[in-house]
């Protein structure tokens, strides 16, 4: 995780610091600030508090940094049921921003969006550019906008190239 809580305040990992806390459980976090990996926060024991949580990859993390701060990694607790998620993005108005680069099980993405509630995924689909371009007639490019992270689709050509990226998944 980007931040954890240091004396209620939310700060990025540090070397010096061993007093903070995840966000979602209150359990102690070391910063990891090597030389490798982007720097990042990891729960003290090999517990995951939210199950909905990842490895971050800089992809992912590119993506959360064109939003303020503020929006990056917002706890959301249901007030019913006392349930935990960190979500990606939250705007001022609520709306919910969930980047998505490894695959997910469809029970887990109807989970999230029935927690989140108001949201959209952005889903890195560079892996099958090549695969999506290839099948692809020169023709219907000229009704698309792609490039490496996205395939923008015209609504008239959408169940067309849903058959066709269908067939190219499987």
């Amino acid at each position: 995780m980007k931040y954890a809580l240091h004396k209620n305040q939310r700060i990025t990992p540090t070397k010096d610091i061993k007093d903070a806390v995840c966000p979602v459980c209150g359990e102690l976090v070391i910063p990891k600030c090597g030389k490798i990996k982007m720097h990042h926060w990891a729960h003290k024991t090999s517990q995951n508090c939210d199950p909905w949580w990842e490895n971050e990859t800089e992809w992912h993390r590119k993506w959360k940094e064109h939003f303020p701060e503020d929006f990056q990694e917002y706890l959301m607790i249901d007030s019913n049921t006392g349930e935990k998620h960190i979500a990606d993005i939250r705007t001022d108005n609520g709306f919910v921003i969930e980047f998505q680069h490894s695959s997910i099980k469809s029970e887990e993405k109807k989970a999230r969006e029935s927690f989140y509630k108001n949201m959209v995924w952005i889903v890195d689909t560079s892996k099958y550019y090549d695969k999506f371009k290839q099948a692809l007639d020169v023709n219907s490019l000229q009704h698309c906008k792609t490039n490496k992270n996205y395939f923008y689709i015209r609504e008239i050509l959408f169940e067309k190239y849903c058959k066709i990226f269908t067939k190219i998944l499987a």
